[in-house]
């Protein structure tokens, strides 16, 4: 699927990746639902060949997000963080 008129917020994002280097670092973007930030980060991090980690936060016990968090940096990353001071120092 080809991705059309978002070079002005592909720009800001590629800026934002240049300021952080290889740092560990936490990009949040944020706007009305249903309007591509989802694919526009995916396609930002594409481009630039970098793993991105995205996770969508349903309503449900804070356990049950960990969990899946977890099984995403895994999936993702490659990374298994067994306990929350594991995911903590992960992204410190």
């Amino acid at each position: 699927m080809k991705f059309y008129d978002r070079e002005e917020e592909m720009e800001a994002l590629e800026k934002a990746l240049n300021l952080i280097g290889s740092r560990s670092s936490l990009i949040i973007v944020t706007g009305r639902r249903r309007i591509g930030k989802t694919r526009l980060v995916r396609e930002s991090f594409s481009r630039k060949n970098i793993p991105c980690l995205d996770f969508f936060v349903s309503v449900k016990e804070e356990s049950l997000l960990l969990e899946d968090f977890q099984d995403e940096i895994e999936e993702k990353l490659g990374y298994s963080p067994k306990f929350e001071e594991d995911l903590l120092n992960f992204f410190i």
